[in-house]
């Protein structure tokens, strides 16, 4: 599921940042393609896409920052799903 993770999460991005380039190693925001709003925002989008929930302890990741680190924090928790 990685590469369909990765793939709808550069999506959501390209939606509201067109022709911008995104690199996946680097912190979304510190790239300027969301603000704290933006983030609320994408997180709400991804648990109801991928039927998953967040917790206090996943934001506090640095990972959480950055989107192969979402990518993977997503694919472990789907694959934990019930």
């Amino acid at each position: 599921m990685t590469i369909e993770t990765q793939t709808w999460i550069l999506d959501w991005f390209r939606r509201r940042n067109p022709g911008i380039t995104i690199d996946v190693e680097q912190d979304y925001h510190q790239q300027g393609l969301v603000d704290s709003f933006g983030i609320i925002e994408l997180i709400y989008e991804l648990e109801e896409h991928f039927a998953i929930r967040f917790d206090d302890s996943d934001f506090k990741l640095p990972s959480f920052r950055i989107i192969q680190g979402l990518v993977k924090l997503i694919d472990k928790k789907t694959k934990n799903a019930p």
